[in-house]
């Protein structure tokens, strides 16, 4: 998956789950961190990461989760 499939499909999984907010390139960073799982973190400070795989968008509250948890739970290696 390229960053542009993974924007894609966090934007589906968006609109599937009520959110009004547009996910790009201008609003948020993209880091690969495996072949399929990028991480979509807001430009300054990540109040909120969401980890966008193929089958999933995953959303990682700093105060709530743990980014290594989701992506190890992902199949990235630590």
């Amino acid at each position: 998956m390229d960053q542009d499939e993974a924007f894609l499909l966090a934007n589906e999984w968006a609109k599937a789950n009520g959110y009004q907010a547009t996910f790009d390139v201008d609003a948020l960073k993209a880091t690969r961190a495996g072949d399929n799982v990028w991480v979509l973190t807001p430009h300054g400070a990540a109040n909120t990461v969401f980890v966008v795989t193929v089958d999933d968008v995953h959303v990682v509250h700093p105060s709530e989760g743990n980014l290594a948890e989701v992506l190890r739970a992902c199949g990235v290696a630590m």
